[in-house]
């Protein structure tokens, strides 16, 4: 059975890079392949920084900003578009 869960990327990304470091030590015949993904994520985290287009923000939430709390805003009342819309 599986449970769904709500969970942030740096976990994951560092857990799959704590089991890569966890294996290396651990492998007995060819540890090749470890050490192929540790490079291919530092190679990936070093290209992210220099290939990123200009003005893109990285990291940043996605979510609906919270309605503002005042009775007097025009996004409360309706305003003038019909209702609350996120800028």
């Amino acid at each position: 059975m599986l449970i769904p869960l709500r969970i942030a990327a740096y976990w994951v990304v560092g857990g799959f890079a704590a089991t890569q470091f966890i294996h290396l030590g651990s492998a007995s015949k060819s540890d090749v392949a470890y050490w192929c993904h540790v490079g291919g994520m530092a190679a990936g985290g070093v290209l992210l920084l220099l290939m990123r287009p200009a003005g893109l923000r990285l990291f940043e939430c996605i979510r609906v900003p919270k309605l503002p709390e005042s009775s007097d805003s025009p996004a409360v009342l309706g305003g003038a578009r019909g209702g609350w819309h996120p800028p």
